[in-house]
């Protein structure tokens, strides 16, 4: 049956899961211009493409640590009005402070950190 059936597949090199994004960019800081990246949701795989698109002031909770830089990633291709944007701090190792997704249907889901305890 379909449950014995084996599959031979090689997972596509450079691939992300949507949790792996948020902290993406702590390993590998985002292009000055923007770029791309794949993202799986665990039934397919699609390319994404990120942009800058400025500096934001930082939730409130989190002071004393600079601006967030903000971060527009959407499908390459015509998937939607799917949107992740992503506020990452630039002098911490772009660590993300908030999370905001907009699925296709516009319902909108956020995470938003609320304090941060640095040991330098």
């Amino acid at each position: 049956g379909a449950a014995d059936r084996v599959l031979d597949w090689k997972m596509p090199d450079g691939l992300l899961d949507r949790q792996s994004l948020i902290y993406q960019f702590m390993a590998r800081p985002p292009a000055r211009f923007g770029g791309s990246l794949w993202l799986s949701d665990g039934e397919r795989h699609l390319k994404y493409v990120y942009r800058p698109v400025g500096f934001d002031a930082l939730p409130p909770g989190i002071p004393g640590l600079g601006q967030a830089l903000k971060l527009e990633i959407r499908a390459a291709e015509d998937a939607g009005e799917e949107l992740v944007e992503l506020w990452l701090l630039p002098d911490r190792h772009y660590l993300p402070v908030r999370v905001r997704y907009t699925d296709s249907l516009g319902k909108v889901t956020e995470m938003v950190a609320t304090s941060f305890d640095f040991k330098e």
